[in-house]
């Protein structure tokens, strides 16, 4: 007589393939799918070398369980609480789903198998076109894209578009919540290559077709499903399930578009600063760091500070430089 396999229902409305295997003894129901994806930004490094496309492997398996560990701590890490112990419950689950590095005796497999085939390598980008129609590098100041690529600039290396890839996952039938939630948060916000979170490497699964009506709602049902707990480890970056903290924005024609606006905004909202109409430029910023990076460097002497007793850096943490007089500082 064959063995008995449960009966599972995957969710996303991907039809898994659910098969029986013997591990330690024991009969375990394993979750076999594909999922098809398209990278609609282009792909800023992603290979062996850091910030270059691979010539073979453009993109890589141990990049994806990379990314996917991340968006499981962002949406599951709740579950495990904030008190000191948190933070080890958290990564004992962690290396149990995804595998750890051997350390003494201590190791462990991935339960979470990938296998990765390229549908499309794409091509190599180096530029673009600004808003006068001349062809400038993508990292060019003048460039749209500019504000967000500037470490391509002082080497100029390219990055590449069209991109298109699918996985086949198998993992136990019992992980399925955890998978099925890194999943959705990696295809909802991640990407995949450096710099995913100024918009290179956007990642869209081929099957997801979202309408502006219809995405805040996806959104929105996906954390009431996917987020476990509310108690996170300390310093660990999280989603939270709060409406108000979801900005759809206005539609636009293409990506590029929407990519351009992204950068734009955020552009304007980090180098928050008066415009001085007499001189018909800038004034000094409104935020902390000038005034905080001149107060303890001899600066000072040349641009003195508005205020003596500012020493904060809340830009730090949005991860993009802090251009100050002669100095390039990366707040990364």
């Amino acid at each position: 007589m064959g063995r008995k396999v449960p009966t599972v229902t995957a969710p996303d409305s991907i039809t898994p393939n659910l098969q029986a295997k013997r591990i330690k003894g024991k009969d375990v129901a394993l979750i076999r799918q594909a999922r098809e994806y398209e990278l609609i930004t282009p792909l800023f490094g992603g290979g062996t070398e850091t910030q270059k496309a691979d010539p073979v492997s453009i993109i890589r398996v141990p990049s994806i369980r990379g990314q996917l560990r991340f968006w499981w701590r962002a949406i599951r890490g709740g579950q495990f609480g904030s008190d000191s112990l948190g933070l080890q419950r958290m990564k004992e689950a962690e290396d149990k789903i995804f595998g750890s590095a051997s350390i003494g005796d201590k190791a462990s497999s991935s339960q979470l198998q990938i296998d990765l085939t390229m549908a499309n390598r794409g091509k190599d980008l180096s530029l673009v076109t600004n808003y006068k129609g001349k062809q400038v590098h993508i990292s060019d100041i003048s460039s749209p894209y500019g504000y967000a690529a500037f470490p391509l600039r002082e080497k100029k290396l390219g990055t590449v578009v069209n991109v298109g890839f699918s996985i086949s996952l198998s993992y136990p039938a019992s992980l399925t919540p955890e998978i099925e939630a890194a999943l959705w948060a990696w295809e909802m916000f991640g990407g995949i290559g450096g710099r995913t979170r100024r918009g290179f490497g956007s990642l869209q699964q081929k099957s997801y077709k979202p309408t502006v009506d219809s995405v805040q709602k996806d959104i929105e049902g996906g954390l009431t499903k996917h987020l476990a707990g509310n108690t996170f480890p300390p310093n660990v970056p999280h989603l939270v399930n709060n409406s108000t903290l979801i900005k759809i924005t206005s539609p636009h024609n293409n990506v590029p578009d929407v990519w351009e606006y992204l950068i734009g905004e955020l552009k304007k909202f980090r180098q928050d600063r008066p415009w001085n109409s007499t001189k018909n430029k800038p004034s000094r910023s409104n935020w902390h760091e000038p005034d905080a990076i001149r107060n303890v460097t001899s600066y000072a002497k040349y641009h003195p500070p508005k205020s003596s007793n500012v020493n904060k850096f809340p830009r730090a943490a949005f991860g993009l430089p802090i251009i100050f007089g002669d100095y390039l500082l990366d707040a990364g």
